[in-house]
C-alpha cells in the first residue's frame, strides 16, 4: 500500500498501470477493515442507544424525585450569597440531557462512517466536519460538568473574608464564560478550519481517483502517454501537498483540544478533590447519637430551681443516675449525614465520568494529530481513529450513569423503608413535665426529611402545641384527650 508521497512513475509498466494506481489509491482512503466491521458498528450503535435509555431513566428518576419533594425544576439559576451572586448549574439534569444529545449525534456520525467505509464507499470530504460535530457536544458536556463541580466546591469553601468564598462572583462568572462560550467557540472554529483542510485534501484525492479510473478504463495496452503520466504526477503531487496541510491543521487542532482537555482535568482534580474533602470533613463532624443515650452534658449554668422543687443539680439525671441528653436534633443530623454521603457519591461518579474520559481523549488526540499518515496506511488504526474514542466514552458514561441511576433508586427505596420505621420516643428525666409536645416525638422537619428522599407527597400533619400522653410515664391525662 503506497504512502502519500507515491508518484505514478514508480510503478513502472505493468499490464494496466492506471488500474494498479487506481486500486492503490482507493486502498489509501478506504483501507480494507477487518472482518466483522458491520457487526462492530451494530454493537456500537446498540451501546449508544442503551446509553440514551439509561440517561432517560436517570433523568426520569431525578425529575420525579424533584416533583415529589415539591421543589422547582431548574437547570440554571443564580445563587444569592453575602459575597454576591453566583451562577449554578443543576448537574443532575444537565448531565443526562447532554448525554442524550451527544449519543444521538454520535449515532448519526457512526452511520456516516459506515456509509463511508462500508460497502457503498461514500464521500470522504465531510469526515472532519462530522468529527467537529461530535466533539462540540462532547466538550459541552465535560465543560458543564467541570463548571458544576467547580462551582459547588467554591460555594462550599470559605474565603479570607467573613461570609466569602475562594472565588468571587466575578471570577466565577469569568470561569463560566471561559469554560462554555469561549471554549465551545474555539472548538467549533478550530474544527471547521481543520475540516476545510481535510475537505481540500479529499477533493484532490477524488479528482485523482476519478482521473485514474478514466485512464484505466481507456487503456488498451502499449506505451503510456507521457502527457497523461505528467498530468497524473501533478495531480498526485497536489494531493500530497493538501494532505500535508491537512496534517498540519490536524496537529494544531490536536494541540488546542489537548490544552482544553488538560484545563478540564486540572479543574476537576482541584475542585473535585476539594469538594470531596469538604464533604468528608462535614460528614466526620456530624456526630449522630441515638436519643436517650447517656451522655456527659455540656457545661452550662445550673437552674436556680425546678418546677417540682427538686434538687437543681439532679434536674437532668435519670433514675439510674446517668446524665441524659435527649437530642432532638439526632434525626436531623442523621438526615444531613445521609445527604452528605449521597452527595459524595454523586460528586465521585460525576468526577469519574470526566477525568478518565479527558485523559483518554488527550492520548487519542495526540496520537491522531501526530500519526495521520501512518493511520491512513493501516486498516486497524484507521478504524480506531474514527470510532475508538466513541467506544471508550460510551462505555465509561454507561457505567457512571448506570451507577448513578441504581444508587438513586436504592436511596429512594431506603428512604421509603426509613419512613415506615417507628420513631423511638425520647428519654426524659423524671423532673420534666408529663406532657410533651409531639414535635419531640417526631422532628419538626420530619416531612422535609421524607420529602428530601422522595418517599411520597403524603405528609402527616403534626400540629404545633399538641401533646401526646404515655400511661407508663404516669401523670394526669391531658384535658380533652
Amino acid at each position: 500500500m503506497p504512502d502519500l508521497h507515491c508518484s505514478f512513475a514508480v510503478l513502472g509498466t505493468t499490464d494496466n498501470p492506471w488500474a494498479d494506481m487506481h486500486v492503490l489509491l482507493h486502498a489509501q482512503m478506504y483501507p480494507p477493515f477487518r472482518r466483522g466491521f458491520t457487526a462492530r458498528v451494530a454493537v456500537l450503535v446498540v451501546l449508544l442507544v442503551l446509553l440514551i435509555l439509561v440517561s432517560f431513566a436517570y433523568l426520569t428518576v431525578t425529575v420525579r424525585d424533584v416533583r415529589r419533594k415539591g421543589r422547582d425544576i431548574w437547570v440554571m439559576k443564580v445563587v444569592e450569597r453575602p459575597a454576591g451572586r453566583y451562577l449554578a448549574l443543576n448537574q443532575y439534569l444537565i448531565y443526562p440531557s447532554l448525554t442524550v444529545a451527544l449519543s444521538a449525534v454520535w449515532i448519526a456520525y457512526v452511520a456516516y462512517v459506515y456509509s463511508m467505509f462500508g460497502p457503498t464507499a461514500g464521500n470522504p470530504r465531510s469526515l472532519f466536519y462530522w468529527l467537529t460535530l461530535c466533539w462540540l457536544p462532547f466538550f459541552a458536556l465535560l465543560a458543564a460538568t467541570t463548571y458544576s463541580t467547580t462551582s459547588a466546591a467554591n460555594l462550599a469553601s470559605r474565603g479570607r473574608q467573613p461570609h466569602s468564598h475562594r472565588l468571587g462572583p466575578f471570577t466565577s462568572a469569568a470561569m463560566f464564560t471561559i469554560l462554555l462560550p469561549v471554549l465551545l467557540g474555539l472548538v467549533l472554529a478550530i474544527g471547521i478550519w481543520t475540516g476545510s483542510r481535510w475537505h481540500r485534501f479529499a477533493s484532490r484525492w477524488e479528482e485523482v481517483y476519478d482521473f485514474l479510473g478514466q485512464q484505466a478504463a481507456a487503456y488498451s495496452g502499449g506505451a503510456l502517454d507521457p502527457a497523461r503520466v505528467k498530468q497524473a504526477d501533478a495531480m498526485l503531487g497536489a494531493r500530497c501537498a493538501t494532505a500535508m496541510k491537512a496534517k498540519d491543521a490536524l496537529l494544531t487542532n490536536s494541540i488546542v483540544y489537548i490544552v482544553a482537555a488538560v484545563v478540564l482535568v486540572a479543574l476537576n482534580l482541584f475542585s473535585g478533590i476539594y469538594l470531596l474533602s469538604t464533604l468528608r470533613y462535614i460528614d466526620d463532624r456530624q456526630l449522630i447519637v441515638p436519643r436517650g443515650t447517656p451522655l456527659v452534658a455540656p457545661l452550662q449554668p445550673l437552674p436556680s430551681s425546678t418546677l417540682n422543687g427538686a434538687d437543681p443539680t439532679l434536674a437532668d439525671v435519670t433514675e439510674a443516675g446517668q446524665p441524659t441528653a435527649a437530642w432532638e436534633a439526632a434525626a436531623e443530623a442523621e438526615v444531613s449525614k445521609l445527604k452528605v454521603h449521597r452527595l459524595r457519591w454523586d460528586v465521585t461518579l460525576f468526577f469519574m465520568s470526566v477525568v478518565p474520559s479527558c485523559l483518554a481523549f488527550i492520548g487519542y488526540t495526540a496520537w491522531l494529530g501526530t500519526q495521520m499518515i501512518a493511520i491512513m496506511s493501516d486498516a486497524g488504526k484507521y478504524e480506531f481513529a474514527t470510532l475508538g474514542m466513541i467506544w471508550i466514552y460510551a462505555f465509561v458514561s454507561l457505567v457512571c450513569l448506570s451507577a448513578l441511576t441504581i444508587k438513586t433508586l436504592l436511596s429512594l427505596r431506603l428512604s421509603a423503608r426509613r419512613r415506615l420505621e417507628p420513631v423511638p420516643p425520647s428519654v426524659e428525666s423524671q423532673s420534666t413535665r408529663r406532657y410533651r409536645p409531639t414535635e419531640q416525638v417526631r422532628p419538626r422537619d420530619w416531612a422535609e426529611e421524607q420529602e428530601e428522599y422522595g418517599v411520597g407527597s403524603q405528609q402527616e400533619e403534626w400540629r404545633r402545641g399538641d401533646y401526646s400522653w404515655d400511661e407508663k410515664r404516669g401523670g394526669e391525662r391531658p384535658p380533652n384527650e
